[in-house]
């Protein structure tokens, strides 16, 4: 159990921390310069070194700003499992919570995966389509956050399976909405990157 309700967001920030960690390097996997209208990590890194790399030619640059942003999502997911595991929980629901973390992360990294290769692929069906939506970000946005938090306040299995049927769609329109702006939208307005 938990002896108070406040105790549930040190991980709620574990897992807002590993969205993070998603977005640094999707940033570097989708070569984005903005998000939320703030340079991204990796054009962090690449301006502040910017004069101390000078002497080296600009691919060996980028590889330097990716490499040490890919290292900052590292240490990113490394605290948001910290933030779980250092929780005031029982330790039973903590390793119950782990388990949709550790789901999180497999489906999030497959459809991040099957995201880079897709659009190489010369074809897509709408399944291949869905099926990134749902792995890259209906689980990481929606239903993992969701069964996460549930199981640390002791939810039966058919509320965490309700979540997932509740999550999928929302995630997936999330993801579609995205998709939308990305295409259609201003980078201005957005705040991020729409050539990705």
């Amino acid at each position: 159990g938990c002896p108070n309700t406040g105790d549930i967001l040190q991980p709620g920030v574990g897992v807002e921390t590993l969205h993070g960690f998603f977005l640094i390097h999707d940033d570097v996997i989708d070569l984005s310069d903005t998000r939320r209208n703030q340079p991204t990590v990796h054009r962090v890194f690449a301006d502040a070194y910017q004069r101390i790399l000078a002497d080296l030619r600009s691919e060996q640059q980028l590889h330097i700003a990716h490499s040490m942003a890919v290292l900052v999502g590292d240490l990113v997911c490394s605290i948001a499992y910290e933030s779980l595991t250092q929780s005031r929980f029982a330790p039973k629901r903590i390793l119950d919570a782990l388990q949709h973390m550790h789901r999180m992360m497999d489906a999030t990294v497959i459809g991040e995966g099957l995201d880079v290769l897709l659009p190489h692929q010369g074809s897509a069906t709408m399944e291949n389509v869905l099926t990134v939506h749902r792995l890259k970000t209906a689980m990481y946005t929606f239903v993992s956050p969701l069964q996460l938090g549930m199981t640390l306040g002791g939810a039966p299995q058919e509320l965490l399976q309700a979540a997932e049927r509740y999550g999928i769609p929302v995630g997936t329109a999330f993801q579609i909405q995205d998709d939308y702006l990305g295409l259609f939208g201003n980078e201005q307005k957005l705040g991020k990157s729409v050539t990705s």
